[in-house]
C-alpha cells in the first residue's frame, strides 16, 4: 500500500481523525481526533523522527470476515494498520510511544461494557506488540478530544468541556 496515494500520510496542516479512522502524519503536521466516547484513541509518536499516527478504534478485537465499512474500527486492525504504516515510513520501534485517551463511559449505564472491553482489547494487543504504554487518559464517563503535534512530539489531551493538558511530551 502506498500511504501517499491512500491519503494516509500528510504533512504541514492539521489532519482531523474521525471514528474507525488511522492517520499519520509527519514534522509540522497536527493531528486530532475529537468526540472520543467510549472509543479509543491510540496515539503512535516517533520522537526521534518526527512521525505520528492516530487510530480512532471504535470496537474491541478483530474485524470479521463479513465485516463491512472501515476495518479499521476494530482495535486489532486499526493497529496494525497504524503500527506499520509508521514502520513503512522510517519509524524505529525504540523511539515509538504509545498514548491511550477514551474508553468513557458517556452514558453512565453500568450495563454498557463496550467501553471497558475497547480499554481492555487495546491494552491487550499494545502488550501482544510490545507497544510500551507512555500514558493514559481512560475511563470516566466524559468524552474526550486528543491533538498531537508532531513536530514537538507532544500529545494533548481534553476532557469533556475542560481545558486541553499535556498528556506526553518527548
Amino acid at each position: 500500500m502506498n500511504l501517499l496515494e491512500t491519503n494516509i500520510f500528510e504533512t504541514e496542516k492539521i489532519i482531523d481523525v474521525q471514528t474507525g479512522e488511522v492517520k499519520i502524519g509527519y514534522k509540522r503536521c497536527i493531528l486530532s481526533s475529537a468526540a472520543i466516547g467510549s472509543c479509543i484513541a491510540i496515539i503512535l509518536v516517533d520522537y526521534k523522527n518526527k512521525l505520528a499516527g492516530i487510530a480512532h478504534i471504535m470496537l474491541p478485537g478483530i474485524a470479521p470476515q463479513n465485516a463491512n465499512g472501515l476495518l479499521t474500527r476494530y482495535a486489532f486492525n486499526g493497529i496494525i494498520e497504524l503500527l506499520g504504516g509508521l514502520q513503512r515510513l522510517g519509524a524505529e520501534r525504540e523511539s515509538l510511544a504509545a498514548v491511550l485517551a477514551g474508553g468513557a463511559n458517556v452514558l453512565a449505564d453500568p450495563s454498557d461494557t463496550i467501553c471497558r472491553d475497547n480499554i481492555l482489547s487495546v491494552k491487550k494487543l499494545c502488550a501482544s506488540l510490545k507497544l510500551e504504554i507512555k500514558a493514559q487518559s481512560l475511563g470516566g464517563t466524559r468524552r474526550r478530544k486528543v491533538r498531537v503535534d508532531v513536530q514537538r512530539s507532544h500529545v494533548l489531551c481534553s476532557i469533556g468541556d475542560r481545558p486541553e493538558f499535556l498528556l506526553w511530551g518527548a
